[in-house]
C-alpha cells in the first residue's frame, strides 16, 4: 500500500503487507503477518505488529522516525539502501558500533538509550555527531543481528 504524500494512517490487512508512507508524517500499522514498513520522508510512527517485520530506512533524514513495537531477534531494521559515508563516492554500508560511542569515522551507526527510547544514530560525515536518528519505544535491545547493513 503506497500513501499519497500527506499525513496518512495506513493499516495492513493481516497478511504479509508492504506499507510505504512517502511524504508527510505518517502512521503505519502492519498488523499480523511479516510486514515491510517504510515511512518515506517525514516524521513517521511505525508499528509492525505480530510477525517478523522489516522497517526500511532508505534515505538520509533530518527528522526522527519512531518504531513503536520493535522486537529484538524477531524484527529487522533495514539500513542497506542508505549510503552511509558522505565523504566517499559510491554506496558504503553503515559501520556498526553497537552501544559504543562514535569514533569520528564517517559512516558509523550506534545505539544508545535516552529518555523513554532506544536510539539508533547514524554519522554520515565523520564529525562524531548524529546526522540521522531513529527512536524505538520501550527500550528494546538492538544488536547487530537486528540490523541489515
Amino acid at each position: 500500500m503506497d500513501m499519497n504524500g500527506g499525513n496518512d494512517v495506513a493499516y495492513g490487512r493481516g497478511g504479509n503487507d508492504q506499507l510505504l508512507g512517502n511524504g508527510g508524517n505518517d502512521v503505519l500499522y502492519g498488523g499480523n503477518g511479516d510486514d515491510i514498513l517504510n515511512g518515506g520522508a517525514g516524521a513517521d510512527k511505525l508499528y509492525g505488529g505480530n510477525g517478523f517485520d522489516r522497517f526500511i530506512f532508505d534515505r538520509r533524514a533530518d527528522v526522527i522516525d519512531y518504531v513503536m513495537d520493535f522486537q529484538h531477534d524477531v524484527d529487522k531494521i533495514d539500513l542497506s539502501q542508505i549510503d552511509a559515508n558522505a565523504n566517499r563516492a559510491g554506496d558504503q554500508a553503515v559501520i556498526w558500533r553497537g552501544y559504543q560511542e562514535f569514533t569520528g569515522r564517517a559512516g558509523e551507526g550506534r545505539v544508545y538509550q535516552a529518555g523513554d527510547n532506544t536510539w539508533l544514530a547514524l554519522d554520515f560525515d565523520g564529525d562524531a555527531r548524529a546526522d540521522m536518528r531513529i527512536a524505538f519505544d520501550n527500550h528494546p535491545l538492538i544488536g547487530l543481528g537486528d540490523v541489515i547493513l
